[in-house]
């Protein structure tokens, strides 16, 4: 009997294995700047599903995945199967993080419309040489906007930690967007591409995962019951005060 259950759990742990491999999508291509031969920065994709278009010039969107480019600008890489709008980011660092002012960031378009790209039903997509020109990101324009400050237990300041915005009514783990680090004196923007009902999160990092020993997390409103904001389209709210601590 236990030699039956453990070859019907080998099978399913096999099947699973079979599953989560043909719905990774291995992706590859190189990235052609008319201004730049060193290149730094990231490939970023963003999920059709979210129902919003990536528009950096108003608010900055978590992408479902992002690849960092080598300094030649090829890439590759795994992404989960979907449908996708791609944008292309350089900064300064050349690592993965929200784009921020001085960052240049182009979406991937076809003349004025942004090119869908679908990653389903294949195992491997190869984009090839993506000619961008680009052009240099102007100061943030507030549409939709939330200000405030995180600080810890003590009410003392918490710098270089971001805050999160996470659809109320999808009961989602993933966040939609992101502000920049907070400055010195805790301070924070966010923006965000509509209105809506939001439950704001602090985290010092932006990896996925649970959290682990050190990270600092918080959450506007209890831990347990977290605050839900509303705010309209074009609306700005202030003051919003979130408390986080290192765990």
């Amino acid at each position: 009997m236990r030699v039956v259950i453990y070859l019907v759990l080998l099978q399913f742990f096999m099947f699973s294995l079979l599953f989560a491999e043909e719905n990774k999508v291995f992706v590859k291509g190189k990235v052609l700047f008319e201004d730049s031969k060193d290149i730094r920065g990231t490939i970023s994709f963003f999920s059709k599903d979210n129902g919003v278009l990536p528009d950096p010039e108003y608010y900055m969107m978590i992408p479902d995945e992002v690849i960092e480019l080598k300094n030649d600008g090829s890439f590759e890489g795994q992404v989960i199967a979907g449908i996708y709008y791609i944008g292309i980011n350089l900064n300064s660092t050349g690592k993965k993080g929200p784009v921020t002012i001085g960052d240049r960031f182009s979406l991937i378009k076809k003349g004025d419309d942004v090119t869908e790209f679908n990653l389903t039903n294949i195992k491997t997509y190869d984009f090839g040489k993506i000619n961008i020109n680009p052009s240099v990101l102007k100061e943030f324009k507030i549409k939709t906007c939330i200000f405030g400050k995180v600080i810890d237990e003590n009410n003392k300041p918490l710098s270089n930690v971001y805050v999160f915005a996470f659809i109320e009514e999808k009961k989602t783990k993933k966040p939609l967007y992101i502000s920049e680090p907070t400055d010195k004196e805790g301070r924070f923007i966010l923006r965000l591409g509509s209105g809506g009902r939001y439950i704001l999160r602090v985290r010092n990092v932006i990896d996925g995962g649970p959290p682990k020993q050190g990270y600092i997390i918080g959450v506007y409103g209890q831990k347990d019951n977290p605050k839900v904001i509303e705010i309209k389209e074009g609306e700005t709210i202030n003051n919003i005060e979130i408390k986080a601590d290192k765990i």
